[in-house]
């Protein structure tokens, strides 16, 4: 199943037609215009994941914080350990039987991005999700791996008071 096609992106052709014709005094290029945006988007990423802490976003648009907390190895089903870990998928291959992945560098603990939009000041923010493009979750995944010393992340915030 493809992809549903994105209304807006901030470094699309019709966003950068929109701020020329907006914006009619500033003369950017296009490359200009992306490379300020991916440039801004990356220094607060960066400072979301160096700081660790939460993050209030500009406009109302609620908080965002990296969100830390103990991964549950196994769920109760009708009196039935059901094993919910990821699987290490290479691993499982490689020795021919399941192999979980149990976060050991972590010491047991799990971290992602988290969006609260119960603080945030728009409309409908519930019908609203946060994802990190792909390069921010693998570096927050390296600063984890290489960093022993993660224990700045110190944010536990219960699941339900969070949308995204």
């Amino acid at each position: 199943m493809p992809r549903p096609r994105c209304d807006f992106s901030s470094t699309s052709k019709k966003t950068y037609n929109l701020f020329c014709k907006t914006h009619p005094d500033v003369k950017v290029s296009y490359k200009e215009y992306v490379d300020t945006i991916r440039e801004g988007n990356r220094q607060f990423m960066m400072k979301v994941i160096d700081e660790g802490s939460l993050i209030k976003l500009p406009w109302g648009f609620g908080e965002l914080v990296i969100h830390k907390y103990k991964t549950r190895r196994y769920k109760e089903v009708s009196g039935y350990k059901i094993p919910i870990m990821t699987m290490d998928w290479y691993n499982s291959k490689r020795l021919g039987k399941q192999i979980r992945l149990l976060n050991y560098h972590t010491d047991g603990f799990t971290c992602r991005f988290n969006w609260n939009c119960r603080t945030a000041r728009i409309k409908h923010s519930r019908l609203w999700k946060f994802f990190p493009n792909r390069e921010e979750k693998r570096r927050l995944a390296s600063i984890l791996k290489s960093n022993q010393s993660y224990t700045y992340l110190q944010r536990f915030i219960e699941k339900r008071s969070y949308c995204g």
